[in-house]
């Protein structure tokens, strides 16, 4: 009977020291792991294929007609409004401007002379036996009809001014040269498309 007991109280003992050794291992500092929490907007890459193109594109052509002497810009050229894109031989166009100058030189001595004449036929008076009133009424429409064609020759030489304006080819706004279907020495007709201006406003 000794011996079992003694055999119980060693298997007692040995249960005890077991789950001591077991309760003092959970009890046994751990380490902690410590992580900073941000916040991370989700990002997603979206590839797509396509065309990028200007929203206008401008179709430039010249005012009047000439031979293209000059073409400074090439295909593709980043060009700024007012940029001179090509010009023309502007020898015709001067010679209309200098015609028209002569015209208005004319037109401003016959309204002068017309008026002259005027004023020296009204100072005769309706006591002059050399005075009539249909002369008179005569002398009036043609100093009438002089500052008409006065102010007629002075449009065509404002207008002849802007022709010779129109011989230089501007771009019309900041952009890049898509099109250009001239060359120097070609002879185009007023309108005709000669340089094609993606502007870089909008896309």
């Amino acid at each position: 009977m000794a011996s079992v007991a003694s055999s119980r109280l060693a298997r007692l003992a040995f249960l005890a020291v077991s789950t001591g050794l077991i309760a003092a291992a959970d009890l046994a500092p751990r380490p902690v792991r410590v992580q900073t929490v941000q916040f991370t907007p989700s990002e997603q890459a979206l590839t797509y294929s396509g065309t990028i193109e200007a929203r206008v594109q401008a179709e430039l052509a010249f005012r009047v007609g000439g031979k293209v002497t000059e073409r400074p810009v090439n295909l593709g050229d980043h060009v700024k409004a007012g940029q001179v894109l090509a010009r023309l031989d502007p020898t015709d166009l001067r010679l209309a401007l200098e015609a028209q100058v002569q015209a208005v030189a004319a037109d401003v001595a016959d309204a002068v002379n017309s008026r002259a004449e005027l004023r020296r036929y009204a100072r005769l008076g309706q006591s002059s036996p050399a005075y009539m009133q249909s002369e008179l009424e005569k002398r009036q429409a043609t100093a009438l009809m002089a500052d008409a064609r006065l102010a007629q020759a002075r449009r065509q030489l404002a207008q002849a001014q802007d022709q010779l304006d129109y011989a230089a080819l501007r771009a019309d706004a900041d952009g890049a040269i898509t099109a250009l279907p001239m060359q120097v020495g070609q002879v185009v007709q007023a309108g005709q498309t000669v340089a094609t201006l993606a502007h870089a406003q909008e896309i």
